[in-house]
């Protein structure tokens, strides 16, 4: 892609970040935060006093699992896309591992800046400028990484619920968990209607919006070739977020056990869904807090 294309996405970044919607979604999490702290009474001293003490070892291992989940996920998104043979034609190739992992973290921190999920937009540009390979192909195997890892989020979800409260759920819970079945059972439609419509939905296309959409279902179904290996890891990385959340509640001297870490992390994952603020800001400390502090009686500075 030539120079002014890349200053083209930067600029119109640059601007989406700017945005009066994005202005206006960062109040709506500033209040939310705010309505959170002067609900609970939370002392900023106290929080910063937790953090004073926290053990930094803990942290550390913390951090390794966090970022280390972005080579592993690199990797896993590299097989997707070897599976899905995006890069059969000369002058195409699938990047390394260690470049597609920098690119879904540039992505991270672009959904960090700016809702909506833009930062996959920005993905997809940067699969293309570093193997050429057409945005589409490369929109069709990060659907099927998001679908996926969305029902393998309310697998480990629910059954963290289950693991944490049996039948005795809270009313906290129950509106993760209706949103986390909608969101598996619109994965599985999604794909089934994808699949069943493929030949029909070619018919009725032109010849470049048709050839456009081949690349796209085909990227899909093709990255999920090996689906133990794409299913397994996607369970993985939502149990190693939530070992994450563990190293940092023992870091604060939080004793929380492991299956309630999983909830708290799948939890706030489930939250940052719906992109209604950048990467859920507001909402999901909302949501987490309640679970933390009104069902398991975590102190508020704490939480």
């Amino acid at each position: 892609m030539p120079p002014e294309s890349e200053a083209d996405l930067l600029r119109s970044l640059r601007a989406r970040a700017l945005s009066p919607h994005t202005l206006v979604s960062f109040a709506v999490a500033a209040a939310i935060l705010w309505f959170v702290v002067r609900r609970l009474d939370i002392d900023p001293g106290a929080i910063l006093a937790q953090v004073r003490q926290a053990n930094p070892l803990l942290l550390a291992v913390a951090f390794a699992l966090w970022y280390g989940a972005f080579f592993a996920r690199g990797w896993r998104w590299r097989t997707m896309l070897v599976s899905a043979e995006v890069a059969d034609e000369p002058g195409r190739e699938v990047p390394t591992t260690p470049a597609l992992a920098q690119i879904i973290l540039l992505a991270y921190f672009a959904n960090s800046l700016v809702p909506a999920k833009l930062g996959d937009a920005y993905r997809a540009y940067l699969l293309k400028r570093e193997g050429n390979i057409p945005l589409s192909a490369g929109f069709g195997s990060m659907l099927a990484e998001r679908l996926v890892d969305a029902m393998m989020l309310v697998v480990v979800l629910a059954s963290a619920v289950f693991v944490v409260f049996g039948r005795n759920l809270p009313s906290q819970a129950s509106p993760a968990l209706m949103l986390g079945a909608a969101l598996l059972v619109a994965g599985i439609l999604a794909l089934a209607l994808m699949w069943f419509t493929r030949d029909a939905i070619a018919r009725v296309l032109p010849d470049r919006p048709r050839a456009i959409y081949a690349r796209l279902q085909g990227a899909v179904f093709g990255s999920l070739r090996r689906p133990l290996l794409v299913f397994g890891l996607g369970a993985l990385f939502w149990l190693g977020d939530g070992m994450r959340v563990w190293f940092v509640s023992h870091a604060l001297g939080a004793t929380l056990p492991p299956s309630v870490t999983i909830l708290v992390a799948t939890m706030g994952a489930l939250l940052t869904v719906i992109p209604f603020t950048p990467a859920g800001l507001g909402v999901v400390e909302l949501g987490v807090g309640s679970i933390l502090i009104g069902v398991l009686g975590l102190d508020p500075a704490l939480a």
